[in-house]
């Protein structure tokens, strides 16, 4: 009996040996891959809240994720499966040691099991190394980055909420031709020699402020550009004196604007954001598909109000330098003949005679509308509206640019008529081939009005309208199916935003934030605006030049004296917390006709991705009176679901009371301040 006591005492001291000698170390192997693999889960939680992280470690879980996204999360749940049944041969290969009996065989089985889990562990965690080392790699080579907390100054805030309205191309735009231009437009002028550098006559990108470079290139070596800009110095286009990229393979591309780039006044552009850069993916193909024109507003033959804007929108962005100019009639007015080099890419006639006014750009360099300078009243908003001439037949005119070689699509510089942004002139046609314009095809121009009219018809672009004595003074509304819904939970940070119109919209007004030096700041003395003085007929504050002093919560923030508050509106805003870094955005939009009759409206977009939003993080979206209908009127009384507009009783037309503002988060009603 003692014998056989000391030998199953003496068995079970060595199975507990063996446990302990053979289990600890797995366990220690867990407990280097669960910290290995918590600490991805943390930064995956922290990717989450902080969307600049490493696209790889923050997987949503969404439809719309990207594909490199995808493959993290199928690679880590394969290793969690994998981990799963590890830990369950361990736990098998332990219930056989333990329920051995002390047989030499079953001693050997559970040993074998255990090994053999153990060099299972060994390799998950290896694959797991492994396969995180080459994500890493692609991602660098593909210059997303290798993961950690991004300068959000350079990364996306100043888009939007900054002083950046849009460029081209977008945010990690793919395919992108090699001989694209760069654009960048700001919402306030700048100061050109802050961008700039003149050698030799010829302007050229200042490669201290505006970097452009291949985004693997840790030197940042800027490739060389010629540098433009628009009468109103808010507009830069880079043009690139060599193909970007290479024939063989696709190529990222960053562009970096530092905190050297001033404002006109020499006051810093960016103010704590310090910056702003963004990439995209250069193709290996040379774009020579030459632009289209895809609707216009008026439609042909339509007879409309005449305070509607013409609009022409584009089927791929248009170098804005060649759909921005003021056109000038000689000796000044409304119309007759056009003055000496004023701008004539488009024209706009009664008769023979030219409308004066202005030609300004929107939807991401997608649109151009055409405003004249006939005043004929004022919106709701106590903003001026301008008309064309009454029961008149308008003829519009869009010239495409003269061609550089004769059956290519390339335009000649300086330009001539209207190009893309790769510089092809337009196809105004749509037969595919650019010929240039009629002074150079001889071909008529291609009239809207008769299409199916195409023999001898060449790429300038032409239609006609009538206009009646009728001003539409209707405010637009928003539509009932915006996205997302009001007080909607669990919205996917990644999804952008759509807010529809009941009627059309100036494209040009639809355009992010505020800081468009509309703000100013109300005053009775010139107490109310110190350092500067106040103009008590127009009861706001005035600076140099009696020129009305201009405030903005936009960022850098610009504030009244005495905590008076500024009077500014808002076009369309991403209301962002102020705790969580502001993800970048822009605007663009959209026209649809659905019904018999055909009801046109416009739907507006807020496009923030991939700057993904912090998730459980409550934002807001705010429609403010700076946004326009076609016809000019402002988003002013606010109106839509929830918050509906009160007329005045025996009132004009388009006249309403202020109401009561809604109170929801999508969209706000918080009523814009008139403009004095």
């Amino acid at each position: 009996m003692l014998k056989n006591f000391l030998l199953a005492k003496s068995q079970g001291q060595k199975r507990r040996k063996f446990v302990s000698k053979a289990v600890k170390p797995v366990l220690f192997v867990i407990l280097v891959l669960a910290v290995f693999l918590l600490a991805g889960q943390i930064a995956l939680a922290a990717a989450n809240i902080e969307p600049g992280l490493n696209v790889i470690a923050s997987p949503l879980g969404l439809s719309t994720e990207d594909i490199r996204i995808t493959i993290a999360k199928l690679i880590r749940i394969a290793l969690g499966l994998l981990g799963i049944v590890t830990v369950v041969i361990i736990i098998y290969g332990g219930w056989l040691y333990m329920t051995s009996a002390g047989e030499a065989d079953k001693v050997l089985k559970a040993k074998k099991v255990l090994i053999n889990a153990v060099i299972g562990l060994i390799i998950i965690l290896l694959s797991y190394a492994i396969a995180s080392f080459i994500i890493r790699a692609i991602l660098e080579a593909t210059g997303v980055g290798p993961g950690g907390p991004v300068d959000y100054g350079g990364e996306g805030g100043a888009l939007g909420n900054g002083i950046i309205e849009s460029h081209y191309p977008v945010r990690n735009a793919i395919d992108v031709p090699r001989n694209t231009s760069i654009v960048v437009t700001f919402k306030l002028p700048m100061l050109a020699s802050s961008i700039i550098n003149t050698i030799d006559n010829v302007d050229y990108s200042n490669t201290d402020s505006v970097k452009i470079y291949q985004t693997a290139d840790t030197t940042k070596v800027s490739v060389t550009a010629k540098a433009y800009k628009t009468v109103d110095l808010k507009t830069y286009v880079f043009k690139p004196v060599n193909l970007l990229g290479n024939p063989e393979q696709p190529v990222n591309y960053t562009v970096e604007l530092t905190n050297l780039i001033k404002k006109a006044d020499g006051k810093d552009a960016f103010g704590a954001f310090g910056g702003y850069k963004w990439s995209f993916e250069v193709s290996t193909r040379i774009d020579l598909t030459p632009p289209q024109v895809e609707s216009v507003i008026p439609k042909p033959s339509l007879t409309v109000p005449r305070n509607m804007v013409i609009q022409i929108n584009f089927n791929e962005a248009i170098n804005p330098l060649t759909i921005n100019g003021k056109v000038e009639v000689a000796g000044g007015g409304i119309m007759g003949v056009l003055a000496a080099n004023t701008f004539d890419f488009i024209t706009v006639k009664k008769g023979a005679d030219f409308l004066a006014g202005q030609f300004n750009y929107g939807n991401q360099y997608r649109t151009v509308e055409f405003v004249s300078n006939d005043l004929c009243g004022q919106n709701s908003c106590g903003e001026n509206v301008y008309c064309l001439p009454a029961n008149a037949t308008i003829d519009a005119l869009v010239k495409a640019a003269a061609l550089f070689e004769a059956g290519k699509p390339t335009a000649d510089f300086p330009y001539t008529g209207i190009v893309d942004m790769a510089d092809n002139s337009l196809d105004g046609n749509k037969d595919g081939v650019a010929k240039g314009p009629q002074a150079q095809s001889t071909y008529q121009p291609y009239d809207l009005n008769n299409p199916m009219v195409i023999e001898n018809r060449g790429d300038d672009l032409t239609w006609r309208f009538q206009t009646n004595d009728v001003i539409d003074l209707v405010p637009p509304e928003i539509a009932t199916d915006y996205i997302p819904e009001a007080g909607q939970l669990a919205v996917d940070p990644t999804l952008n935003f759509t807010i529809p119109f009941n009627k059309l919209m100036m494209a040009t007004s639809l355009k992010p934030d505020r800081n468009y030096n509309e703000g100013y700041c109300e005053c009775s003395t010139d107490n109310d605006c110190q350092p500067n003085t106040c103009d008590l007929a127009k009861g706001y504050c005035v600076g140099e030049n009696k020129a009305m002093f201009n405030c903005t919560y936009g960022i850098p923030q610009i504030d009244c004296a005495n905590n008076i508050t500024c009077q500014e509106q808002h076009h369309i805003t991403l209301d962002q917390p102020v705790e969580i870094p502001p993800r970048g955005y822009f605007i663009s939009s959209e026209n649809f006709s659905v019904g018999t009759p055909p009801q046109d409206y416009t739907s507006a977009y807020i496009i923030h991705y991939p700057n993904a939003l912090a998730e459980d993080t409550n934002y807001g979206i705010i429609v403010g009176s700076g946004v326009r209908d076609i016809t000019q009127n402002c988003y002013q009384p606010c109106a839509g679901p929830g918050c509906v507009k009160d007329p005045v009783p025996g009132g004009k037309p388009g006249e309403y009371k202020q109401g009561t503002p809604w109170s929801g988060q999508y969209p706000s009603c918080i009523m814009p301040p008139v403009a004095p």
